[in-house]
């Protein structure tokens, strides 16, 4: 298991205690909270609504987010296929 950077919060310990708000969301993800509601209300991070407009989100469905969108760095096309001298 990998150890969160020191400026995210450690949501080892946040998972024992539920959920966690936009605020701690937000700083776990590395973007801003207003960012986090377009993810969230896109439906890209699942939330938990609470009242009509405080929402809540589980620290394992963050991950889950950090992981599907996890990219390596592999070119997108081999460029050098089809750039041979013909002739």
């Amino acid at each position: 298991m990998t150890q969160a950077p020191a400026d995210r919060p450690n949501l080892d310990a946040e998972k024992r205690q539920g959920l966690v708000d936009e605020r701690a969301a937000a700083k776990y993800l590395g973007i801003s909270p207003r960012v986090l509601w377009g993810l969230a209300d896109s439906g890209s991070i699942p939330f938990i609504r609470i009242g009509p407009r405080l929402k809540r989100y589980d620290p394992r469905d963050l991950q889950a987010f950090v992981e599907r969108n996890r990219r390596t760095n592999q070119p997108a096309c081999d460029l050098t296929l089809g750039n041979s001298a013909a002739g």
